[in-house]
């Protein structure tokens, strides 16, 4: 390996690991949807050893590197090969993921990482904005009761990872003052609202609300939900209504934005602020 095919050999090796951190980052702090960006612009190889007439043209082919398809390598396999015209090869971190077996955060084995796009990526890129489109499907497996897989599909565009599809879907942890009977809305809302759709998130709050004043009152079923807020809130002490949020004014003001079909993500954190010191404050007060 000459020093020229040393330097691309390095500049590759740290974008990749560069590659792999933003997908942890991705993986363990972001959900259905959202996305990580990954700034290749600080990351650069000692030149130093490079003769001055050849530095011009290696610069730009190492700038270009990030702009071609990636591809995922086996770290049991992982010899330093270099690529014909140089590329980024990166390793699937393990992770950090909620186990739906164990029902906690438990520690993730890579198991596979495949590119789903391969035939298709130079074609995208004239479709993308001149970005290149890569889907990678990553396969993991719990360290803990190894049970069945947990997949992620993740796009690449250009220098953007984003989470386009996960199985199993992801599941909140509901605390544990939530009455067992709401956590599927209470969960469900979340998901909306962080894959995107606070609309839907704000719908599932609100009818965990109705659903809730109907059960505490025996009014379940039809029947006009403000009759049954009504008589929810003659139920509770005076000193907790003077404390703690009112259920009714959450109701009230997720049902405006829905009319409005606004989906304001600032009224989803505060009405599911509002929602947990209520009932925590019931857990409080016995009640």
């Amino acid at each position: 390996m000459n020093e020229i095919e040393r330097a691309i050999w390095e500049q590759c090796d740290l974008f990749g690991d560069q590659v792999s951190d933003a997908l942890k980052m991705l993986l363990e702090t972001k959900h259905l949807y959202q996305s990580v960006r990954i700034d290749f612009r600080d990351i650069e190889v000692d030149l130093s050893g490079i003769r001055q007439d050849a530095r011009d043209s290696l610069k730009r082919i190492l700038q270009a590197l990030p702009g071609k398809p990636w591809s995922a390598i086996d770290r049991s396999n992982h010899s330093p090969m270099l690529p014909a015209n140089g590329s980024i090869q990166f390793q699937t971190p393990d992770a950090k993921l909620r186990c739906s077996v164990c029902k906690r955060v438990e520690a993730f084995n890579s198991i596979s990482t495949r590119e789903m796009s391969d035939r298709e990526a130079r074609a995208e890129t004239s479709r993308s904005g001149g970005s290149i489109v890569q889907d990678f499907a990553l396969s993991f497996e719990c360290q803990s009761c190894k049970g069945p897989h947990s997949v992620f599909l993740v796009r690449r565009r250009g220098a953007r990872l984003t989470i386009a599809g996960r199985a199993p879907i992801e599941r909140i942890e509901v605390p544990a003052f939530i009455p067992q009977d709401l956590e599927s809305w209470f969960s469900g809302a979340i998901v909306a609202h962080q894959s995107g759709q606070t609309l839907a998130g704000l719908f599932l709050l609100r009818t965990l609300v109705e659903q809730w004043v109907r059960t505490a009152i025996g009014q379940e079923g039809s029947g006009l939900a403000d009759l049954a807020l009504e008589a929810y809130m003659h139920s509770l002490p005076d000193d907790f209504k003077a404390r703690f949020p009112s259920l009714r004014d959450v109701y009230t003001r997720i049902s405006a934005d829905l009319h409005g079909a606004i989906g304001s993500e600032e009224l989803f954190a505060e009405c599911l602020a509002d929602i947990e010191r209520h009932f925590e404050a019931r857990r409080v007060f016995k009640l």
